[in-house]
């Protein structure tokens, strides 16, 4: 998958566990960006995005993220072939 692709698979995670259906995402959007993303919902948000992707993103990893880019390039790295 893509790193756009895998923006656009996430976006129906962060509505439904935001519970915000106006939710757009780009590379650049940050949790500063989206009201609903706060501290609680990131842990939910990760949980909710493993499960999608059938991967593990290591909670010392998931802290490097600066963006939703960094989280897409990440998925996108353990879902590569190897």
């Amino acid at each position: 998958m893509t790193v756009q692709e895998i923006i656009d698979a996430m976006v129906p995670v962060f509505r439904e566990v935001l519970d915000a259906d106006d939710i757009e995402l780009t590379e650049a959007t940050t949790a500063e960006a989206i009201i609903e993303w706060d501290s609680l919902n990131h842990v939910q948000l990760l949980h909710s995005i493993e499960q999608r992707f059938g991967v593990e993103i290591p909670q010392a990893e998931a802290a490097t993220f600066k963006n939703v880019g960094d989280m897409a390039r990440a998925i996108s790295v353990k879902l590569a072939p190897r």
